[in-house]
């Protein structure tokens, strides 16, 4: 018997699961979806790979930008 959209979905979300992602989901406005579109084609990626590459980025930026000191550094990368 063939399974149902629900089942694939949840076989889907399983498997990715066990691979370690989380799951996002996002509405983006009408400026933002083209942003990511001009980027997807310049860097040549999929939506997927272009929205990490953003957060990678942003995350390394962010931490070369924090003072020389542990204290500011370990509080930024304390997970909540």
């Amino acid at each position: 018997m063939a399974m149902t959209n629900k089942e694939r979905q949840a076989q889907y979300r399983r498997k990715r699961k066990g691979d370690g992602g989380k799951g996002l989901s996002v509405v983006l406005d009408d400026g933002a979806d083209l942003a990511l579109h001009r980027l997807m084609r310049h860097w040549g990626k999929t939506r997927r790979e272009t929205i990490l590459h953003l957060i990678e980025e942003a995350d390394l930026a962010l931490i070369r930008s924090l003072p020389d000191d542990e204290e500011g550094r370990a509080r930024y990368m304390a997970l909540p």
